[in-house]
């Protein structure tokens, strides 16, 4: 009988368990309890006495300051002289045309993008070469053109550069010349002065 009466409690306490599996027995006296419930036929009520667990406590991650980059000094720019160079030069150029009644030069792509090509060249080989290389094998940058003229020149002061080539007659002829377009590039102490007609 005792067998039997372990065995009816086991599969209470099965049946119990699955009516109500957040519900843990674990002692004699819960199995003692829910055996006289079971009899009764009611569910078992918890414990109004029994300690509630306190809620886990959330975690939040502690958020990670970001760092704040150090600022680095932003150095001053050096001043590009060439703008103002070749400023000054181009507009002493257009002073010395009129005065000779002769139109002011435009500055345009070709010409300006082809002195810098020359300026650049010149300072490991100071010669016109590259210049009548390029007209002899019809590779000057110009879509067409009916006259081409250059101007080169080693100076350490660019305020001294068109006086320089206006005191030269071949250099004078050039700055004359029936060119609509001109341009003067620098690259270090060298200079370029380029002039075409369509």
């Amino acid at each position: 009988m005792r067998n039997l009466t372990a065995l009816s409690l086991a599969l209470v306490l099965v049946i119990l368990f699955y009516l109500n599996p957040h519900q843990v027995i674990a002692s004699h006296q819960t199995i003692q309890k829910a055996d006289k419930v079971a009899k009764q036929n009611r569910p078992i009520k918890p414990n109004p006495n029994k300690p509630t667990p306190a809620p886990t406590p959330t975690v939040s991650p502690t958020p990670i300051a970001t760092p704040t980059p150090t600022p680095t000094a932003t150095p001053t720019p050096t001043p590009v002289p060439t703008t103002d160079h070749i400023s000054y030069m181009m507009s002493a150029i257009n002073s010395f045309r009129a005065s000779r009644g002769m139109s002011a030069v435009s500055m345009e792509s070709y010409t300006c993008g082809f002195a810098a090509v020359r300026a650049a060249e010149i300072t490991s080989s100071f010669s016109h070469d590259g210049f009548y290389n390029r007209v002899n094998s019809g590779t000057l940058p110009y879509p067409s053109y009916s006259l081409v003229v250059e101007n080169l020149a080693h100076v350490y002061n660019y305020q001294d550069v068109v006086n320089m080539w206006i005191n030269s007659p071949t250099h004078q002829a050039n700055l004359l010349a029936n060119t609509p377009y001109a341009c003067v590039a620098e690259n270090g102490n060298y200079y370029a002065y380029e002039g075409w007609k369509p």
